[in-house]
């Protein structure tokens, strides 16, 4: 064996080499459209929701990046959060600061099946002085009633975390139990049929899943979900989702997610719900929708 080349020398030198390969490849992956760049481990944010979940996250699969958007007297901070090892799962819309369950069903989704999401930093808090974030989409000055300023750069920003991105856009909300025109405290319901909105009920049942407030939500700018859309929604209901259909049209647009994608972009939207601190039942959401997906 030659002189310094023992056991200890190839160990440091496989080492370095390892991380060099490791590096390299994280820079060519974040390099791509829609991914991130300067991935932070979550031990360094001061965000509630990351440090809740640092133990979650201790072998460092995931990471995450910050970026500020400055728009109409907000300065935005959107978060991104990636698998280190798999940026080609699905990546998904948190919107809500105050939505804790949302955030940590999104970091179990992207730790079993790769991708990613984007979220916001609020105050832990649904709105950012004023405005919703899930109301805050489109590509010019627009107003929408829960929008009174332009948002295009805001728009711009969440938009490039998708691009080339080959899966529908998703998302996850959390919401308050039952609907008010019934008595309860929130608007989203599979049993509210209101103007635009048409509900599915499961046709499986699944005790986790009947709740009137554990819904898929897609939209389209038909009445009834059509096209692809129709084999996907039936498989949703065959697997026990309930799902609602929001008919979207440019006279009634609310510059949510949902509207702007239907209005502006081709691509699928699915937006999974449950009660507030249901984080478990939407992560056997997403166990069972993102196979679907595929």
């Amino acid at each position: 064996m030659a002189k310094g080349a023992g056991p200890g020398h190839h160990g440091l030198a496989d080492a370095l080499m390892f991380r060099a390969l490791v590096a390299a490849t994280l820079l060519l992956s974040f390099a791509q459209p829609a991914m991130v760049q300067d991935c932070k481990p979550f031990k360094s944010s001061q965000d509630p929701d990351f440090k809740r979940n640092v133990s979650a996250n201790d072998d460092g699969l995931l990471c995450y990046r910050v970026e500020r958007v400055k728009e109409a007297g907000r300065s935005w901070l959107i978060q991104t959060v990636a698998h280190t090892e798999n940026l080609d799962g699905p990546w998904w819309y948190v919107a809500h600061d105050n939505e804790d369950a949302a955030f940590d069903a999104a970091l179990y989704a992207v730790r079993a099946f790769g991708g990613g999401f984007v979220t916001l930093e609020t105050g832990e808090k649904r709105s950012f002085y004023g405005q919703d974030p899930n109301r805050n989409f489109s590509k010019t000055g627009q107003r929408c009633l829960a929008k009174r300023h332009g948002s295009s750069k805001f728009t711009q920003a969440i938009m490039a975390k998708f691009e080339g991105v080959n899966w529908p856009i998703l998302a996850l909300h959390t919401n308050e139990n039952g609907y008010n025109e019934k008595g309860g405290s929130g608007t989203v319901s599979v049993d509210r049929q209101a103007e635009g909105v048409k509900g599915f009920r499961s046709a499986e049942i699944a005790a986790a899943f009947e709740d009137e407030d554990v819904v898929v939500i897609t939209a389209g700018d038909q009445r009834f979900p059509s096209g692809n859309k129709v084999v996907t929604v039936n498989k949703m209901r065959q697997a026990g989702l309930n799902v609602i259909h929001e008919h979207v049209r440019q006279s009634r647009n609310d510059c949510s997610l949902s509207n702007y994608l239907v209005l502006n972009d081709t691509r699928s939207y699915f937006n999974l719900e449950a009660q507030h601190g249901e984080a478990d039942i939407l992560k056997t959401m997403i166990y069972r929708v993102v196979p679907l997906l595929k």
